[in-house]
């Protein structure tokens, strides 16, 4: 008889139902973002009947039935020790997890405003809103995909401001860990609601140890609103927890469908998805093909229909190819394509790549050659787990800006949140390794026992410490408030103005602005009738004298001549940090 996980089935649910939206938010902004009738007569609807198609079409699919415990349940099974630590589970992601963020920015989660938030996350959804185009690439990075960007998009549509963007963080924040959950929980046979609190243990681990902790990256992850690294690492773990593993044997079993739903997510958050996707993929469409070829009397096309369904349903997750080919001739500019230079792979031959070369890359990159070199003949079970080890540190070292920022000849500085998807595979594949040697070893009855009932009252204990000693994130902070007015938190304006981006927010409206040295989204006023598109000339420009990294003079930017901007610009506001010019009538 198979006992059912109820708890583990309803937080399945969740997560299903979150892939769902997300899809279907992201079908919504590449669609009509494209199309140009990004509007919300027709996103709300199409978000609203997608998700629920999509959910009752996986629901009713039999991938439901994998999320049952084996044969007899797991060993010393007691429900309500199951119970206990789920609860205690679920009590940890909602206290430390999901209310700071959720709060942002009056929480820690407030507590920094990462450049590129500011540079062009936030910008690209706000000119998606105003405009009802994602057509404009103008803008910073504005040929990048913009699958995350559509998220804050929706957001915008719905409240009309930035309020509920931490609450759709907190939705990718519970996709990365039930995804990593359930991928784990299908290659280990630890018990569901234990390995849900192994994992969330470790995504907070930054509160514990710092030494040597591989996993550091996951928890300020967990807090930062701005960047969409975590997105694509839960929809990589998602793509690879739907894959059918062994190949087409599970075509059965699995629905191939969500396969496709959380490819389309992860390709259009960022074009390195391709990395670990693109081959998997090829991969399964040859293995497709050979399958029905030799067997395609009994079940004819069958294999394939599922295929080219599923490739069908990422499609929309590629749009932004065709968009860029349309608009610009090529897929990228000389310019994005120049950060391919700054990836690990591009400087395996630069001297300071090697200075001061992490512990942690060594670790991982001697885990993924041990267990290339295990599986080759001794261990043939782990070849499946190898493969997809190496393909993800290899989809690393390929991406941009993993080693190097702007230069290359200073020491360099290891990009951990390019490679969260990897990371969690490697406390996967840890997993996997202890589980089978535990497997192999046999306690005595007594000790078994006395483990059984002794282990839930210590987790009990171990997750009311935990609690205790971090109930400092839960306060509240609304001085981080300012975050989402100005990127200077102490004023150092004149005539009354925080700085030239108050300046702005204040007194201009309808206008073209651009900003120079700064971050573009402050550019916006209260209702954002301005824009930052560069397609026009601007009416306004705010110089920043200090760059955004907070480094460098406060000197005016050398390409800025005021004296040669006289026939065109007048000065309109300055002070010791910032300067506007407001383009002459």
């Amino acid at each position: 008889m198979v006992k059912k996980d109820i708890i583990g089935d309803v937080l399945f649910k969740v997560y299903l139902g979150i892939i769902c939206f997300f899809y279907s938010i992201i079908f919504a902004g590449s669609v009509l973002g494209v199309a140009g009738f990004y509007k919300p007569v027709y996103v709300f609807p199409l978000v609203f009947m997608s998700t629920l198609l999509l959910f009752k079409v996986l629901y009713q699919s039999n991938i439901v039935d994998k999320y049952q415990k084996p044969e007899g349940g797991y060993p010393n099974e007691n429900k309500l020790s199951e119970i206990v630590i789920y609860a205690i589970t679920i009590l940890l992601i909602i206290l430390l997890i999901l209310i700071p963020i959720a709060r942002w920015p009056e929480s820690i989660a407030g507590d920094w405003f990462p450049w590129d938030a500011g540079k062009y996350h936030f910008p690209k959804a706000v000119e998606m809103v105003s405009s009802g185009s994602a057509n404009d690439m103008t803008i910073a990075y504005g040929e990048y995909p913009f699958g995350y960007e559509s998220l804050l998009s929706f957001c915008l549509l719905a409240s009309g401001d930035e309020a509920l963007f931490g609450w759709m963080h907190a939705l990718i924040n519970l996709l990365f860990i039930f995804s990593f959950w359930l991928l784990a929980k299908r290659y280990t046979k630890i018990r569901s609601s234990f390995l849900l609190l192994l994992i969330t243990l470790l995504v907070l681990s930054n509160f514990f140890f710092k030494f040597l902790n591989l996993w550091r990256v996951f928890q300020t992850e967990m807090i930062t609103v701005g960047k969409n690294d975590l997105l694509l690492a839960a929809s990589i773990l998602s793509f690879l927890y739907f894959y059918p593993y062994p190949l087409i044997a599970e075509f059965e079993k699995r629905s191939l469908l969500a396969t496709g739903i959380a490819g389309m997510i992860a390709l259009s958050v960022k074009p390195n998805a391709a990395y670990v996707l693109a081959p998997l993929w090829l991969l399964l469409g040859g293995k497709t093909l050979w399958v029905s070829s030799k067997d395609w009397v009994r079940k004819p096309r069958s294999n394939i229909f599922q295929y080219l369904i599923a490739s069908f349903f990422m499609i929309p997750g590629t749009i932004w190819l065709l968009r860029n080919l349309v608009l610009n001739g090529k897929i990228f500019s000389d310019f994005v394509l120049e950060a391919s230079k700054w990836s690990i792979a591009s400087n395996l031959t630069n001297p300071y790549f090697y200075r001061y070369i992490p512990t942690n890359l060594v670790i991982i990159l001697g885990l993924a050659m041990m267990m290339v070199l295990i599986s080759i003949k001794k261990f043939p079970q782990y070849r499946w787990q190898a493969g997809i080890l190496l393909l993800l540190v290899i989809g690393f070292v390929f991406t941009p800006v993993t080693a190097f920022f702007l230069r290359t000849d200073i020491p360099a500085v290891i990009n951990w949140r390019f490679g969260q998807a990897m990371l969690a595979y490697v406390f996967i594949v840890l997993l996997l390794l202890a589980n089978d040697l535990v497997g192999k070893i046999s306690l005595d009855n007594k000790i078994g026992k006395l483990a059984a009932y002794t282990y839930v009252p210590f987790l009990l204990l171990v997750a009311a410490g935990v609690i205790w000693s971090h109930m400092w994130v839960l306060e509240r902070k609304p001085e981080n408030v300012i975050i989402l007015k100005d990127q200077f938190r102490e004023s150092l304006g004149v005539d009354g103005y925080h700085s030239a981006y108050d300046y702005v927010q204040e007194n201009v409206r309808d206008s073209i602005v651009w900003v120079e040295n700064g971050l573009p989204y402050y550019a916006y006023d209260v209702d954002y009738t301005n824009t930052v598109s560069r397609e026009n000339s601007a009416d306004y420009v705010i110089v920043i004298k200090t760059d955004w990294f907070g480094e460098g003079g406060v000197e005016i930017p050398a390409y800025f001549n005021p004296h040669a901007w006289q026939n065109y610009y007048s000065v309109a506001y300055e002070d010791p940090q910032g300067i506007v010019f407001a383009l002459k009538d």
